[in-house]
């Protein structure tokens, strides 16, 4: 990032991995981001489904640059849900394990939807994340949950005013508090805002009747982060959006809130067509349904910066091992 006045050129670069699984909790993405105030400079990285890093400032960067400063955010889908999901308990615990090793400051995930799976995961994870944020909300709870390395100043949830249809039980998403989970956290002195959602799904694309319900999760969610992260240094918003790059909830997600896509930063507007990229329904999950296709990229790492401050996104991937160590599913 660069911060612009007063005289002195404050420049941030910004480096995002992003990785993402469809829901058999293998959808992750990973992002770096480096900053950089009056000669010094601050390092973001991002990974899994969504991953920071900020090195403090005056540290030595590996680039050779002083005063980077790195931070690393992962984002998953678990893909947790009870009683449906197969081998929850063995994966939740593959996850906790694998986050354990604390190569991220900030971890957004979703689909973690039974409570004692983010106790698993958060026991696990104690010692590389003591602070976290579980968004309780809705009949079954809201499936998302932060875990964070720096503390969690402020926390709250905005539910959508539309999430799916009571009566659809076999859907199920109506019972979901899906909405905005929002934390507000400074990492070396950069007031850093962090937002995570889950979107209805779309479970028929040819007969598609939730669009309008993920437009009006776009819109809220964009009006929301433009308002309440004007000042921000640096904005984040990741999670599964069940939207494709070519539908209208993501192109209103860019225009709306003016965020940028960590994935297409790094790899070009004309990325999604390749495999790397895309986070659900992939060939290499060991849960996905001949439907599915080859998959699609649903899973997103979204930035951007505040007043006087640019970024540049410098690394973006899915981090993740095609194989749970020691299983046979991935």
């Amino acid at each position: 990032m660069q911060r612009d006045g007063g005289g002195n050129g404050d420049t941030v670069t910004v480096t995002e991995q992003l990785k993402g699984n469809d829901e058999t909790g293998t959808d992750d993405t990973e992002s770096l981001v480096r900053c950089s105030r009056d000669l010094d400079a601050v390092n973001i990285d991002m990974d899994g489904a969504g991953d920071c890093r900020i090195k403090s400032v005056g540290a030595s960067s590996d680039d050779g640059d002083p005063g980077w400063t790195e931070i690393r955010v992962f984002t998953l889908n678990c893909w947790g849900l009870l009683g449906i999901s197969k081998k929850r308990k063995e994966r939740m615990a593959a996850i906790g394990s694998y986050l354990s090793r604390g190569e991220y400051d900030i971890v957004l995930l979703q689909e973690v939807w039974v409570a004692e799976d983010y106790e698993t995961i958060r026991a696990l994870v104690a010692d590389a994340f003591p602070f976290s944020h579980f968004f309780d909300n809705g009949i079954i709870g809201s499936g998302t949950c932060i875990f964070s390395r720096v503390q969690i100043h402020d926390a709250t949830f905005h539910e959508f005013t539309m999430n799916g249809y009571p009566h659809k039980i076999w859907h199920g998403d109506w019972f979901g508090g899906k909405g905005l989970g929002v934390c507000q956290m400074v990492f070396k002195g950069f007031d850093v805002h962090v937002y995570t959602s889950h979107y209805h799904a779309e479970y028929d694309r040819q007969h598609d009747v939730y669009l309008g319900h993920r437009v009006l999760h776009a819109l809220e969610s964009a009006e929301w982060i433009r308002l309440s992260s004007s000042s921000a240094d640096f904005t984040l918003y990741a999670g599964d959006f069940n939207t494709e790059p070519v539908d209208v909830p993501y192109k209103m997600l860019r225009s709306v809130a003016l965020l940028s896509d960590a994935w297409v930063d790094v790899h070009g507007p004309d990325c999604d067509g390749g495999e790397d990229g895309r986070t659900c329904g992939t060939d290499a999950n060991s849960f996905h349904v001949p439907a599915d296709r080859g998959g699609k990229r649903i899973d997103y790492i979204m930035h951007r910066t505040g007043p006087n401050v640019q970024s540049k996104v410098v690394q973006c991937e899915l981090p993740l091992p095609n194989k749970v160590p020691g299983k046979e599913f991935r």
